[in-house]
């Protein structure tokens, strides 16, 4: 889970039940509250190719045999990678619809830092990670040559930003850069390095 995902009255139990069921795969997750109203029948399993990240069940024999999240990842990407990971070993990916979580996705609330300068770096440090894992990820699984042409407009477009904003705004020339950094870091190899300054 992730620490600010809620779970709702018996999805443990039910995750667990299901795990009992179907004995053998990548991970189990519970349905996402958004998603409650859709009619299926109750207690549907599902076959996805992804989850939300929010919150799974592992069975820890598995993790551990597929190595678990790349640790060479950050932030972002690293759900994506296990995903990719188990279908590569036939472990299928399930949601139940009678277990439910919450999880918001964006604009986190600003009680989670200390002052407002701290959530803005915070935003900062997210788009260096979001370009550098999605570089690293591509190039994980379909080499460096393929990566380069998928990510090389992107990089040329952020380019052209960066020169538009410079003069008009700071604030948003400042993210682009990051960005920018984040991504010619994972091109030329470079570890995923960057932390917020407010980390100790």
């Amino acid at each position: 889970m992730n620490p600010d995902t809620k779970i709702y009255n018996d999805t443990l139990k039910n995750l667990i039940n299901t795990a009992n069921i179907i004995k053998k795969f990548g991970a189990i997750s519970p349905e996402h509250i958004s998603k409650k109203k859709r009619k299926l029948p109750y207690n549907k399993i599902e076959e996805r190719k992804t989850l939300t990240g929010g919150a799974m069940l592992f069975e820890t024999k598995t993790f551990k045999k597929i190595k678990g999240f790349d640790e060479n990842i950050f932030l972002y990407y690293e759900d994506n990678d296990f995903f990719t990971r188990c279908r590569m070993n036939n472990l299928k990916l399930y949601v139940i619809n009678n277990s439910f979580h919450y999880h918001k996705k964006k604009n986190s609330s600003s009680a989670t830092f200390k002052n407002f300068d701290e959530k803005n770096y915070a935003k900062l440090i997210a788009g260096w990670h979001g370009q550098w894992s999605k570089f690293y990820f591509l190039k994980k699984y379909h080499g460096y040559a393929h990566s380069f042409l998928k990510c090389a407009p992107r990089l040329i477009m952020m380019l052209v930003q960066l020169i538009l904003n410079l003069a008009i705004n700071t604030k948003k020339t400042k993210y682009i850069y990051f960005k920018i950094e984040g991504l010619f870091s994972s091109m030329i190899g470079l570890a995923a390095f960057k932390r917020s300054k407010y980390d100790h």
